[in-house]
């Protein structure tokens, strides 16, 4: 399987990386993956799986939810990678995952981008301010899909923005670091631009990008699955958080106010 490639996008939560993926089933010959690398549950990757890669490390793990097994995952990315393109490989061209701050250790990262064949880099990027509420919205209703939120007002903490904006900034600026070390091919997809779109666009937004990197998807859109819809309707910032203008005036005082709207 000399062309199969494993792509990875590369992101934060709340950035629309769900609907891309739920959107993304749509290519025929592209295998989704979620999060392969979560800490609580190794998403997409199915008890069968599992069963497989322990018979053949001679061990003894349950399911994606086995922390034994997510450890070893995390300490052997491409391993994992490996195992999961030979065996479907035969059904599809390419496989698509994507990886969250905290996930994988920096090292680990490393070593995944070392040892992985083929591998294509998306990074995602959305505009802070609004991935920032996104976050505090489904942390207060404990809901991630499916619930509209759009008449949810939140209280905002500047400090912890700023603190929260930094920490992804630099953890972007790190990964894409290594990419580039290791001369990996990379895009980039815009939330505002490519993914908060009509499906149909969102599809052709994927393929021209993806095309850049050396992938084919055009002859494969199938148009069978939906993505998700959007939870937070409300446009205006004023009426989703409850203090926007103090928290807005805080932001212009720290010299901040731009970063929000900026982008990582």
């Amino acid at each position: 399987m000399p062309n199969f490639c494993k792509v990875l996008v590369i992101s934060i939560p709340r950035t629309g990386t769900n609907h891309l993926f739920y959107t993304l089933r749509n290519i025929e010959k592209l295998n989704v993956r979620f999060e392969l690398f979560n800490k609580e549950e190794a998403y997409s990757i199915s008890k069968e799986e599992v069963g497989l890669l322990a018979e053949r490390h001679k061990t003894c793990w349950q399911n994606n939810r086995d922390h034994q097994f997510i450890n070893w995952s995390a300490e052997n990315p491409a391993t994992l990678l490996e195992f999961l393109a030979e065996k479907v490989a035969i059904n599809f061209d390419h496989l698509i995952f994507k990886l969250f701050p905290n996930q994988l250790s920096m090292n680990q990262i490393e070593a995944m981008f070392r040892n992985t064949s083929n591998l294509r880099i998306i990074f995602i990027h959305r505009r802070p301010i609004d991935s920032f509420i996104s976050m505090m919205k489904s942390i207060q209703t404990r809901k991630y899909h499916n619930h509209d939120t759009s008449d949810l007002r939140v209280d905002l903490c500047s400090r912890y923005f700023m603190e929260w904006w930094s920490s992804n900034y630099n953890w972007y600026r790190m990964v894409e670091n290594l990419a580039d070390r290791f001369s990996l091919p990379q895009t980039t997809l815009s939330y505002e631009a490519d993914i908060n779109v009509a499906e149909e666009e969102l599809l052709q937004k994927v393929i021209e990008a993806t095309r850049t990197i050396g992938l084919d998807l055009s002859r494969s859109a199938a148009g069978r699955y939906e993505g998700l819809e959007k939870q937070d309707k409300e446009a205006r910032y004023d009426r989703k958080v409850q203090n926007w203008s103090t928290f807005e005036a805080e932001l212009r005082t720290e010299h901040f106010y731009d970063r929000a709207f900026g982008s990582f």
